[in-house]
């Protein structure tokens, strides 16, 4: 993973384009949920998912691929 050169880095704050469901416990993330960059994916579990990046959301940590995540943008 460390080959690519990564779109955010930790400390930035992104908002989701896509509308996500957890599942497993019904966590559900609107489109335009604002989000802190916590962390890149450990290269071991981003070679098995894929996913790049660990973004706190709403009080928990989910995991995104940097497809699903634009850079956050203040509004005038």
């Amino acid at each position: 993973m460390n080959q690519k050169k990564m779109k955010f880095s930790p400390g930035d704050l992104v908002v989701t384009m896509f509308a996500l469901e957890l599942s497993f416990d019904e966590f559900k993330i609107p489109e335009g949920t604002i989000g802190l960059i916590v962390s890149f994916m450990d290269e071991h579990i981003h070679n098995i998912s894929g996913y790049e990046y660990n973004v706190l959301v709403k009080g928990r940590e989910v995991a995104f691929f940097e497809r699903e995540l634009a850079p956050y943008r203040l509004k005038k």
